[in-house]
């Protein structure tokens, strides 16, 4: 039986990820607004737990299965400029019409020219390679020496989802990017909305010698991770400050707030501080 060229994967491919996506929209939209509003902060809180170790690495981003771009924004308190490439050609009209710099293409064929990023990033898209050994290579292509590739994969075993052609442990994965030429500055499990791999690697310089990761424990998974509070946003500058300062009144003044404050002392002292004091301040005027 001769083996299936790179056209017809693909079209497989396209075929499972868009079966992939109707049934993940539709099950998106059948949550109420709490909960798609607490599984979208999940996936971003993800995203910054994978890339937490690079701080603000600057220069160019990539985001493979970019859709329309909804996380684009969040890459930039990484990087300076993010493009994204997706193989869905109505996300990536959508994310243009947006405004995000997004092209349609494959991982395993990136449509960008050697050398063009400082960082590739993914959230649960290289389970959906049809060739992952040959996505890896892509990616190291398109690197600049030095340059970074972050991905989360689900670690979930057995995996249902047909979509998920790829199902890797994430041991299995650090030795993938090993054998693709990258050396393993992070693998960690984590969970989110589900138990996750993160695995953050480097292209190495001219000369450098990768040095082989430790295998990991696969279980226990670590528990759901909570998403960071969001900073106070300029709309409510100095939020905290405020709270910090008790005697600060909102509509009524300084004044007002050290009167009300003076109140709950004296409630603290007892229930009867208040009228002792008084007592004894009316025995001191009749002494005078």
């Amino acid at each position: 039986m001769p083996e299936p060229n790179i056209a017809d994967l693909q079209r497989l491919s396209m075929a499972l990820n868009e079966d992939h996506h109707r049934r993940m929209t539709e099950a998106y939209l059948a949550q109420d607004p709490g909960a798609r509003a607490r599984a979208l902060a999940m996936d971003d809180a993800s995203y910054r737990h994978l890339l937490a170790p690079l701080g603000r690495l600057g220069g160019r981003c990539l985001e493979l299965g970019s859709a329309a771009g909804r996380q684009l924004p969040l890459l930039l308190e990484v990087a300076d400029a993010v493009w994204g490439v997706d193989p869905h050609a109505p996300s990536v009209q959508a994310g243009r019409a947006a405004g995000y710099d997004i092209v349609q293409g494959f991982a395993e064929d990136l449509p960008f020219p050697d050398e063009t990023f400082d960082l590739v990033c993914s959230r649960h898209v290289m389970e959906h390679t049809y060739d992952y050994g040959r996505a890896l290579a892509e990616i190291r292509r398109v690197l600049k020496p030095g340059g970074y590739v972050a991905a989360v994969t689900p670690h979930v075993f057995p995996d249902p989802e047909p979509a998920h052609t790829t199902q890797l442990t994430i041991n299995q994965w650090v030795r993938a990017y090993e054998a693709a030429g990258f050396a393993i500055v992070r693998a960690t499990l984590a969970t989110f909305n589900v138990p996750e791999c993160h695995i953050l690697a480097r292209k190495p310089l001219p000369g450098e010698v990768i040095v082989p990761h430790p295998d990991l424990p696969l279980s226990p998974v670590p528990p759901p991770t909570a998403p960071a509070a969001p900073a106070p946003g300029p709309h409510r500058p100095g939020a905290v400050a405020r709270r910090s300062r008790p005697w600060a009144g909102r509509r009524t003044g300084c004044s007002a707030g050290r009167r009300r404050l003076g109140r709950q002392q004296a409630m603290a002292r007892g229930p009867n501080r208040s009228r002792r004091a008084r007592r004894q301040g009316e025995r001191r005027r009749r002494r005078e």
